[in-house]
């Protein structure tokens, strides 16, 4: 018998949430990419899994979570590391709960005893740690007091991007949003590709996009932004007409929920989904720098 069986592997961390289940996995997708990391894949165990036998089961999705610097370097020291990723993120429904689970690479991890996957899961450990205990902060809902001008939300949208909300309510067909997308390209304020450069370039995107941000004369927030891809050209001017005029307070703050209620979800391939919250995590990441 080894030692190991006196111990306990601590596999996973969790925490309860404060918002209903779909607020929580739009949160949760933010937190992820805040978090330097890419949702390469995700499973619906309750819409395709169990559904596809007849049963019915509580809401329960699971995101592959992946950076991929550290996947490749992992990977090299330990070719059969692979059955171990990526690391997942579960946001599950108990009982009237809503829980976020994540794994914990550290302890999991330790038993290769290798010194370069060591280093690799203290690091993503520590960043999945630092997630699930601000999970309960993150998704308390704000008050009205808590933001300049009330807070933005469901019901509670700038009137530019309520119009573009409802506007995509009565479109049914995926491939006629497309198309709305696509002519939505040729309103996008445009950050001219002789000024892409590293700093503004929007990573984990399938596509080559970048935003700059500034404030315009009066103090507003304004984002600008160029790819080279239609659709993705048309998710930024959807987003400046959202934020665009606002306070960098209100920015750093602005769900991307929004995205939910124009049915991106159903519209976007998952990388696109993906490429489209990293860009939205690195526009409020410039309007909370610009509040320091």
């Amino acid at each position: 018998m080894g030692d190991w069986q006196g111990e306990i592997m601590q596999f996973e961390r969790h925490a309860k949430s404060n918002s209903n289940f779909d607020d929580t996995v739009d949160i949760v997708r933010e937190m992820i990419s805040e978090s330097g990391f890419g949702i390469i894949s995700e499973i619906d165990v309750s819409g395709n899994i169990l559904q596809s036998m007849g049963e019915v089961y509580r809401p329960y999705l699971i995101l592959g979570a992946c950076m991929p610097k550290h996947a490749a370097r992992g990977l090299e020291a330990r070719p059969d590391l692979g059955v171990l990723l990526p690391c997942n993120v579960a946001i599950h429904v108990e009982g009237e709960d809503v829980i976020v689970s994540v794994m914990e690479p550290r302890e999991m991890l330790a038993i290769l005893g290798d010194d370069v996957i060591n280093e690799l899961a203290e690091d993503v450990g520590s960043r999945l740690e630092t997630l699930i205990n601000e999970i309960p902060e993150r998704t308390t809902p704000k008050t009205q007091g808590e933001f300049s001008g009330g807070s933005w939300g469901a019901g509670n949208w700038p009137p530019e991007l309520q119009k573009i909300i409802d506007e995509f309510r009565e479109i049914d067909d995926a491939m006629e949003r497309y198309e709305v997308l696509y002519d939505w390209a040729s309103e996008c304020e445009m950050l001219s590709p002789e000024n892409w450069n590293e700093d503004n370039k929007v990573h984990g995107c399938q596509s080559e996009a970048h935003v700059a941000c500034s404030l315009d004369d009066d103090g507003g927030f304004r984002m600008v932004g160029g790819a080279d891809a239609q659709i993705v050209q048309g998710l930024m001017a959807i987003t400046q007409k959202a934020i665009n005029g606002l306070t960098p307070a209100e920015v750093a703050d602005f769900p991307a929920t929004f995205a939910r209620e124009l049915g991106f979800q159903e519209t976007l391939t998952p990388n696109r989904a993906n490429g489209f919250l990293n860009m939205f995590t690195k526009v409020r990441k410039e309007a909370r720098e610009m509040i320091k």
